[in-house]
């Protein structure tokens, strides 16, 4: 029995595994760049015409019903710290092939949250920065770009994450406190469009708020797994909440309802911030649109991977997408097979 024991040891401590290198800092970031991304740029508009005075009620509701959706995942992250959440949780609760579709399913809802973060981004981009290239392949370059970072290893793409997260946070700082100032609030429980918009105010506000099972994908990278996955994660919630909770309230009561104020394509938060910060500012704020959607496009392209490693582990894929690359510490081959199935979906 005993040999038996050591030799069970053995094999699974001659398994690839990936060293803890993300600090709390870059937990954070993760959970906030993941979680926000462009949507708060792209849907406030809608969710401000359906809600009215009640966005704050709408946030509230759907952020409570997302975090108590993620609380049991990162709850056994944080006991059971590994690559690859989908997959390994699934596997061991029911069987492999079981995790195997569950690991799919993430695989190609991420994808296709890949592209449309994509087209958002390509849609508003100034006609500026684009120089006429098509939008695909701008999508295409960038899904690249990210791909060629990971190439440098995990802390190069932690670290542009936590600069990025950092401007994205400033920029909307920047409006909520300049909101605040200049705009008086009026809070209520009663909706711009009644009950049926209210419902569809919440699940926009939802579709905002997904994104905290990021973690639970890159619990075997990060240090100090039980402590710093659920702090990550409040401190991170806190933050999103209190952002999307006063730019939608300031939204509402500076920018007076119309239709055409509010439509997603007049882009309504650049319009309210034009009525109480100068030009100059209001384009600080916008590019934070644009670093919004790229946290996202990173938080997927460090996450993703893990995926394909935590079945590569198992047997359930070839055993090379399970290779840790020494110089990098990152399971590359995964990496590149994620990002070709990313840039084939957005292309």
């Amino acid at each position: 029995m005993a040999r038996r024991n050591r030799d069970r040891l053995a094999v699974a401590s001659a398994k690839p595994h990936l060293e803890r290198t993300i600090g709390l800092a870059g937990a954070v970031a993760l959970v906030i760049g993941g979680v926000i991304g462009a949507g708060i740029y792209a849907l406030i508009g809608s969710i401000g015409a359906k809600a009215g005075n009640a966005t704050w009620l709408a946030f509230v509701i759907a952020m409570i019903v997302s975090i108590v959706g993620a609380i049991p995942i990162i709850q056994v992250a944080s006991a059971m710290p590994r690559a690859g959440a989908g997959y390994m949780f699934t596997s061991r609760l029911l069987f492999p092939m079981a995790g195997t579709i569950t690991s799919g399913t993430i695989l190609i809802a991420g994808a296709s949250s890949t592209a449309l973060t994509m087209i958002a981004i390509t849609t508003y981009l100034p006609p500026a920065l684009t120089f006429g290239v098509p939008p695909h392949l701008i999508a295409v370059g960038m899904l690249v770009v990210f791909y060629l970072i990971m190439l440098f290893g995990l802390q190069m793409a932690i670290g542009l994450q936590v600069i990025m997260v950092a401007q994205m946070l400033a920029a909307l700082g920047i409006y909520c406190v300049a909101g605040l100032y200049a705009t008086p609030l009026h809070f209520s429980v009663t909706p711009r469009m009644g009950g049926g918009g209210f419902f569809i105010a919440i699940v926009l506000c939802y579709n905002s708020c997904m994104g905290f099972q990021v973690l639970a994908e890159m619990g075997e990278e990060i240090r100090h797994a039980k402590r710093n996955i659920p702090l990550a994660l409040l401190i991170g919630g806190a933050v999103i909440s209190v952002i999307y909770i006063i730019v939608g309230m300031v939204l509402v009561n500076a920018l007076p309802y119309t239709p055409e104020n509010y439509d997603p394509r007049n882009a309504p938060l650049n319009a309210s911030a034009l009525l109480f910060l100068p030009a100059s500012v209001v384009t600080f704020i916008n590019f934070g649109a644009l670093t919004a959607g790229l946290t996202s496009l990173n938080a997927a392209a460090i996450a993703l991977p893990r995926e394909l490693f935590s079945q590569s582990r198992d047997g359930m894929l070839p055993e090379s997408l399970s290779r840790v690359t020494p110089r990098t510490h990152s399971p590359l081959r995964a990496i590149t097979a994620s990002s070709r199935s990313q840039t084939s979906t957005s292309s």
